[in-house]
């Protein structure tokens, strides 16, 4: 509808501004307007954007603070969005009340939405947290506030297939992870040899880790040891029988999607 609607625009008698966020361009009607407009890409989510200073600023006089990561993480959550950013961090500082307070990453996990088309929930932080109980908990909440489950199990998807290859990469001792999470000096001499086997990597590609954020692929990979490549593997075949199983129970996403977790989290299986 609103594409037709900017179709029958005039050009030289209306001028028409229009701004989004965030923005997938990959669908149809984001290149339609790329191709057919004087298109600018301000900014891609929260890259460049100076959260540190605005996360000081609403914690300025409370005695609060955020702790080691805790604010990308939180940039992550609300996709980019400065103004839900400040929103949410003042529920956290609110929540994080006592003087000398830290906010860290199980706070935002539990108070804060996901937002937009970002892969930042709650019941995948669960899961590669390897949590059982958490993930049962988080999957119920995540249907209770109106989410679908196609969006979680291609969070799911799309996490579990970078944990693959990085799972890969440190098993043939190319790239090395400590406590302090993702070597960055490995990760880029692992991109430089491994590379071009994957494709481009100057654009972002899910199906590609050598074009992710090294930051999100630390936050992803976690403090834990990584699963073994089995188990991974296992996991990425339990979602795709999810997906065909969503189609044939269509109202029945809810217990699909906790059955699927059940059988990756389940004492034996989680490994």
């Amino acid at each position: 509808e609103l594409k037709r609607l900017l179709s029958g625009i005039v050009p030289d008698e209306v001028g028409l501004l229009v701004s989004a966020s965030p923005v997938d361009r990959r669908r149809s009607f984001a290149k339609w307007c790329e191709k057919n407009s004087d298109f600018l890409l301000v900014t891609d989510s929260s890259a460049g954007f100076d959260w540190a200073s605005l996360a000081a600023e609403e914690c300025r006089g409370t005695e609060v603070s955020f702790g080691p990561g805790v604010i990308d993480l939180l940039a992550a959550r609300i996709n980019g969005n400065a103004r839900l950013f400040v929103e949410e961090a003042r529920k956290l500082i609110t929540y994080c009340e006592a003087p000398g307070g830290v906010i860290d990453e199980r706070m935002v996990d539990l108070l804060v939405p996901a937002f937009g088309e970002g892969d930042f929930f709650e019941a995948a932080e669960a899961f590669f947290a390897r949590d059982l109980e958490w993930s049962v908990h988080a999957l119920r909440r995540h249907f209770f506030a109106g989410y679908d489950a196609r969006s979680l199990l291609s969070a799911l998807q799309n996490r579990n297939r970078l944990l693959i290859q990085l799972k890969s990469l440190v098993d043939a001792r190319s790239l090395r992870i400590s406590d302090r999470g993702l070597d960055k000096r490995s990760f880029e001499q692992s991109a430089a040899r491994y590379g071009g086997i994957f494709g481009s990597i100057t654009e972002k590609n899910p199906m590609n880790v050598f074009t992710q954020n090294p930051w999100y692929l630390g936050k992803l990979i976690g403090k834990a040891p990584l699963p073994n490549l089995r188990s991974l593997l296992d996991h990425q075949i339990e979602f795709r029988r999810a997906f065909v199983e969503l189609h044939e129970r269509p109202n029945d996403h809810e217990e699909v999607v906790r059955a699927t977790i059940l059988r990756c989290l389940s004492p034996g299986r989680a490994a």
